[in-house]
C-alpha cells in the first residue's frame, strides 16, 4: 500500500469552493506507484469520520483524482461553514493511512434573501419608526451586521441633515431623493428629518461581510402635517387714521407650508414697548389682511406675523415697522402758578404723558373777574419744564391761569385752571417741578429749582434731611452733580425761605445699571444638542429688553453669540458636535447696556471616540487575502467621519493605504501572498476624536480561524490562574504565616536591642539574695538593714498609696498578691529593680590589679553595696565622703529630707510636693531608693580615693 500524501494544504478558500494542494509521499514516489487520490471531506458539524463511514448515512463526501495530479477544488460548498478535509492515496492494491485532516470555514456570501415583514409607522411630522424582521436563516449566508433602510419621497424635496435613531445610525441622502440609514444594532429604527405631510417609500437590506441583500418589497407611510417652516411672505402695513394700522400679507411658499395653513396670528406692539420687554397684543384671523384698532397715536409700532396648520404654530416672520397719524395732544401733565413780583405771575407746566404727535406750540390763557380772557402763544418748546412770566398784572385781583398744547392735528384738551391772587409781597415759592433722574455712572445731572418771592427767598440744599455741601450750587439755585457715583443715589430737597413762608421741592436721582448677573442652569443632552434655561435677573432698572448667550467649544478662544427675546427663558441648541465639551454663559441687557456674564456652564455632549474592537471582530482572511469589515467597529455613540486604512508586510517601512470604492462602502480587501506577515493599520474619527489601531496577522487561513479560539483559552487560563491564586488555601495560608512570623521576629529583634542599648546606662541595684521587690501600702515605719546592717531607715508615716517603683529591702517572702500586682507594672523600655544583681567590679578580670580579697577592714557584702553605688552615684564632692566617714563611726536615720540636701544624685532629682504628708511621684521615689543605698554602702575615703 502506498504512504499517505504530504504537505496537505489550503490554496484558496471561496464562499462555495475550496482549492487544495498536496504532494506524494516520499517513501511511495521510490518504491510503491500511486494512481489515484481520495479526498474526503464533511461538515464538521456532522457525525465523525468513524462513525460516518461504518454508517454510511451521507454525511461524507468523497471526490477522486486522478494521478499525477496533485491539486483538486472542492465545490458546491455552503457559505461560513466549518469543513473537516482529508486526503489518501490509492493504487490496486489498496489505500493509504487518512492524513491529518485539515479544519476549513468557506467565506461568507452576501444575503440571497430579503429581510421580511417590513412595517413602517410615523411617530411625528418629520420621523418615522421603520421595523423588520431578518432574512431566512438558510438566506443570510453568514451573519448579519446590518441593515440599510432605503426611505425614497415620491413627490417633493427631501430635507437635508437627516439622522437615525439613538445615535448610533449612520445617514446619507442617496440619489432620487433617497434617506439611507444604516442600523447596526437592531431590528428597528427611527428615521428622523423627513418632511411633513409627505408620501415616502421604505425599503430595507441586510448585509454581512461579504456584501449587501436585495431589497425588500417597499412599503408606504405619509406621514402627518406639520408646523409651517416659513413665515408669511410680503408682509406690509399702512396707517389708517392716529388709532389703526392696515396689515397684509401672503401665505408661505406652498412647499413650506407642511400641510394646509388654517390660519394666522399677528403680533404687534409699540417699539418703546418692545425695548423694554412689555408683553404683545396677539390677533388672529384666517384671512390674509387685518385692522389693528385702539392703537396709540403718532406711535411706531412693530408687526409680526406666523401662520399655523393642524401640525402646530410655524415660523414668525421678520418685524415691519408702521407709524399711526397724528392727533391733537393731550392735556399738559401738570401746571404751577406763583407770584414772581408785585405784578407778575410765572406759570410753568410739563409737557402731555402722551403729545399724540409733535408739539408745535402751547398756548397760555389767563383772565380776571374784571377782564376778559386773554392768551399768548409759547414757541420755545426745548425745556423740560416749560415757563412763561405774564407781567403788568393789577395788584390785589385774583388770576387765573391755563395751559393747552397744538399739534399739526389741531390744539389738544386745556388744562385745569389754577388761579392766584396778586399783591406787593409774596412768600418765597419754588416754581420748578419734583423730577427723577435716571443716570448713567459717571454722567453729569442737573436738579432745577427756580424760586420766586418778595422779597426774595433764602434757598438751600438737603439731602437725607442733611445740608448738601459736596455738589456744586448753580447762579439760578439748581445742583449740579459733576460725576454721579454710587452715594449720590437718594433723594435731594430744595427749599426756599423768606419773611412770609417757605416752599420746597424734592428730586429723586436713580443710579441706572445694567442687569445684575444671572445663574445658568442645563436642561437636557443629547449627542448633538443641549438645552439650557434661566431666570431673570434679580434686579434689572431699566427693565430687561433681551439676552446674550455665548457659547464655545472647551479650551477655544472664540465665543459663538446668540441674541434673544426679553420673554425667552431657555433655548435649545443644535448641531453640536457629538461627544465634545462646550462652555456656556448668559447676560442680560437693559438700555443702560449688558450685564455681567454668568459663571461657565461646562457640559459634554453624549458620545465617546470609537472604540476599539479585537482583531476577530473586524478582520479575516483565506492566505490569499485578507478582508477589513468595518461595518462591525464600534462608533462610541457618535457617526464616523471618516477612516483611513494602510498595510504592510512586516519587514516592509512603507505603508501603502486602501480607498474606498464608495461612499456607503465598509468592507474592503486586499491580495497577500501566502504564510507572510502583514500589520494593517487602521484610523477612525468622529466629532468626538479618532482611533488608530494597529493589527498584526499572518496570512494563513489557520490564523483566523484558531485566533479566536487561542485568544479564549488565553483569557480563561489567565482567569483560572488569578481564581486559583486568590482562592486556594494552600497559597493563601503559608503566605499569611510568613507574614506573620516574619513581624513577630522583627517585634522581637527590636526589643531585644532596645534593652542592650539602655542596660549600659541603667541604675543598678545591691546584690543581697535575701532582697525582693514589693510593694505594701500597710507598713507604717519599716525598717530595713543593708550590707553591714549600720544603717536603718525609718520613713515618716504615709497617708496614702507609695509610689509602685519604691523598693524596700525584706528578709520575708513576698506575697503573692504583691508580687503580681509588681509584675503587673512591668515595661519594656525599663528594668525593674528585682533584675538580677551587678557583679562587684572587682570580681572582673581585667579590670584592676588587685588580690582576691577584698580591702582591710571591708567584707564582699560591704564592697558590692559599694561597687553598686559607684555606678550610680558617679563622682562624689568631699561633703558626701565626709558624710561616709560619719557613717562608719555611727548609725544615722535619714528622712527624706535629709536625703535631698546632699547631692547624692543630683542630676536625678525631683521635686517632692508636701501636702500633709509626703507622696512622692514615681520618679522621686527612684531617686530616694539609690540614695538609701549609698547610706548602706560602707567605705573609707582612702578606698573610694
Amino acid at each position: 500500500r502506498p504512504s499517505p500524501p504530504e504537505d496537505f494544504i489550503v490554496e484558496e478558500i471561496g464562499s462555495r469552493f475550496i482549492r487544495l494542494r498536496w504532494s506524494v509521499g516520499r517513501e511511495t514516489l521510490s518504491t510503491v506507484p500511486v494512481t489515484y487520490f481520495i479526498l474526503q471531506y464533511k461538515k464538521s458539524s456532522t457525525v465523525s469520520w468513524a462513525v460516518g463511514d461504518a454508517a454510511g448515512t451521507g454525511d461524507i463526501f468523497n471526490t477522486t483524482v486522478q494521478s499525477p495530479a496533485t491539486h483538486a477544488v472542492l465545490e458546491h460548498l455552503s457559505p461560513v461553514t466549518n469543513y473537516d478535509i482529508r486526503i489518501f492515496s490509492a493504487n490496486e492494491i489498496g489505500h493509504s493511512l487518512p492524513t491529518e485532516p485539515l479544519a476549513v470555514l468557506t467565506l461568507p456570501e452576501a444575503p440571497s434573501g430579503p429581510p421580511l415583514n417590513i412595517s413602517a409607522l410615523p411617530v411625528s411630522s418629520k420621523s418615522v419608526v421603520v421595523r423588520w424582521e431578518p432574512p431566512h436563516l438558510s438566506l443570510q449566508h453568514g451573519a448579519i451586521l446590518g441593515y440599510q433602510v432605503f426611505v425614497t419621497l415620491l413627490h417633493g424635496t427631501m430635507l437635508t441633515g437627516p439622522k437615525g435613531s439613538a445615535g448610533n445610525n449612520i445617514a446619507q441622502n442617496g440619489p432620487n431623493n433617497t434617506l439611507v440609514v444604516d442600523e447596526k444594532w437592531s431590528q428597528q429604527t427611527e428615521v428622523h428629518g423627513l418632511r411633513p405631510n409627505a408620501q415616502y417609500k421604505i425599503t430595507v437590506r441586510a448585509y454581512n461581510s461579504a456584501g449587501m441583500g436585495p431589497e425588500s418589497p417597499f412599503v408606504g407611510v405619509h406621514t402627518p402635517e406639520g408646523a409651517p417652516d416659513a413665515p408669511p411672505e410680503g408682509l406690509r402695513c399702512e396707517a389708517l387714521s392716529p388709532k389703526s394700522l392696515q396689515i397684509h400679507w401672503e401665505p408661505p411658499p406652498p412647499q413650506m407650508s407642511n400641510g394646509q395653513v388654517q390660519g394666522y396670528k399677528v403680533f404687534y406692539q409699540p417699539v418703546s414697548d418692545e425695548k423694554i420687554g412689555e408683553k404683545l397684543e396677539v390677533k388672529k384671523t384666517s384671512n390674509r389682511e387685518t385692522t389693528l384698532h385702539g392703537l396709540q397715536s403718532f406711535t411706531n409700532y412693530s408687526v409680526r406675523t406666523l401662520a399655523y396648520t393642524l401640525g402646530g404654530e410655524g415660523v414668525v416672520s421678520e418685524p415691519v415697522y408702521c407709524l399711526t397719524e397724528e392727533d391733537v395732544p393731550e392735556e399738559v401733565s401738570d401746571i404751577k402758578v406763583v407770584p414772581s413780583a408785585s405784578n407778575s405771575v410765572l406759570v410753568g407746566w410739563l409737557p402731555p404723558l402722551y403729545s399724540n404727535g409733535r408739539i408745535i406750540k402751547y398756548t397760555v390763557f389767563w383772565k380776571s373777574d374784571e377782564a376778559d380772557v386773554r392768551e399768548k402763544t409759547v414757541t420755545q418748546l426745548d425745556d423740560e419744564q416749560l415757563f412763561f412770566e405774564v407781567r403788568r398784572l393789577k395788584e390785589n385781583q385774583r388770576y387765573y391761569f391755563s395751559v393747552s398744547g397744538s399739534t399739526s392735528a389741531g390744539t389738544g384738551k386745556v388744562s385745569r385752571t389754577e388761579d392766584l391772587l396778586v399783591t406787593s409781597k409774596a412768600q418765597a415759592r419754588i416754581a420748578s417741578f419734583p423730577v427723577t433722574r435716571n443716570v448713567l455712572m459717571d454722567r453729569p445731572v442737573l436738579l432745577p429749582c427756580r424760586t420766586v418771592g418778595v422779597p426774595p427767598p433764602k434757598v438751600s440744599w438737603l439731602r437725607h434731611n442733611r445740608p448738601e455741601t459736596s455738589h456744586h450750587i448753580m447762579r439760578n439755585n439748581s445742583l449740579y452733580i459733576s460725576r454721579v457715583k454710587d452715594v449720590d443715589e437718594g433723594v435731594y430737597t430744595c427749599r426756599a425761605e423768606n419773611p412770609l413762608g417757605s416752599d420746597e421741592v424734592q428730586h429723586r436721582v436713580v443710579i441706572s445699571k445694567p442687569p445684575t448677573r444671572m445663574s445658568l442652569f442645563l436642561g437636557y443632552v443629547t449627542s448633538s444638542s443641549v438645552q439650557l434655561h434661566w431666570e431673570p435677573p434679580q434686579r434689572a432698572d431699566p427693565p430687561v429688553i433681551g439676552y446674550s448667550l455665548q457659547y464655545q467649544k472647551e479650551h477655544h478662544s472664540d465665543w459663538k453669540s446668540k441674541r434673544l427675546g426679553q420673554r425667552s427663558s431657555s433655548i435649545t441648541l443644535d448641531n453640536l458636535l457629538c461627544g465634545r465639551a462646550y462652555q456656556f454663559r448668559i447676560a442680560a441687557e437693559n438700555m443702560v447696556g449688558l450685564g455681567e456674564y454668568s459663571p461657565e456652564l461646562v457640559t459634554r455632549t453624549n458620545g465617546n471616540i470609537p472604540e476599539t474592537p479585537k482583531l476577530t471582530d473586524i478582520l479575516d482572511g483565506n492566505g490569499t487575502m485578507i478582508r477589513i469589515d468595518l461595518s462591525r467597529w464600534g462608533d462610541g455613540g457618535c457617526p464616523i467621519k471618516s477612516f483611513h486604512i494602510e498595510y504592510k508586510t512586516k519587514e516592509s517601512a512603507n505603508w501603502q493605504r486602501i480607498y474606498r470604492r464608495d461612499n456607503s462602502s465598509r468592507v474592503f480587501t486586499f491580495a497577500t501572498v501566502v504564510r507572510a506577515k502583514y500589520d494593517v493599520r487602521v484610523t477612525i474619527e468622529n466629532d468626538a476624536g479618532s482611533v488608530m489601531k494597529t493589527f498584526h496577522v499572518e496570512s494563513v487561513p489557520e490564523f483566523f480561524a484558531n485566533y479566536g479560539k487561542v485568544l479564549e483559552r488565553t483569557e480563561e487560563r489567565e482567569t483560572s490562574s488569578s481564581e486559583i491564586f486568590y482562592t486556594d488555601p494552600h497559597v493563601v495560608v503559608p503566605i499569611v504565616s510568613a507574614v506573620i512570623c516574619t513581624c513577630a521576629v522583627a517585634v522581637c529583634i527590636l526589643i531585644v536591642f532596645k534593652r542592650r542599648s539602655q542596660s549600659k546606662d541603667e541604675w543598678k541595684f545591691g546584690p543581697s539574695a535575701s532582697q525582693q521587690t514589693w510593694l505594701s501600702s500597710e507598713d507604717n515605719g519599716v525598717s530595713k538593714t543593708d550590707c553591714s546592717n549600720k544603717y536603718t531607715e525609718r520613713p515618716e508615716r504615709s497617708t496614702g498609696n507609695m509610689s509602685i517603683y519604691a523598693t524596700l529591702n525584706s528578709t520575708k517572702p513576698i506575697p503573692m498578691a504583691i508580687r503580681d500586682s509588681t509584675v503587673r507594672f512591668q515595661t519594656f523600655g525599663q528594668r525593674e529593680n528585682y533584675d538580677a544583681p551587678v557583679v562587684p567590679s572587682y570580681y572582673k578580670k581585667g579590670r584592676r590589679k588587685s588580690s582576691s580579697s577584698p580591702p582591710d577592714g571591708m567584707n564582699l557584702a560591704e564592697v558590692s553595696c559599694l561597687s553598686s553605688q559607684k555606678e550610680f552615684t558617679g563622682q562624689m564632692d568631699t561633703r558626701n565622703y565626709h558624710y561616709f566617714e560619719q557613717g562608719n563611726n555611727s548609725d544615722s536615720d535619714e528622712t527624706t529630707d535629709s536625703l535631698y540636701t546632699n547631692n547624692y544624685a543630683r542630676p536625678y532629682q525631683h521635686n517632692l510636693e508636701r501636702r500633709g504628708n509626703e507622696i512622692m511621684d514615681i520618679s522621686g521615689a527612684r531617686n530616694t531608693l539609690k540614695k538609701k543605698q549609698v547610706l548602706r554602702a560602707r567605705g573609707s575615703r582612702e578606698y573610694l580615693e
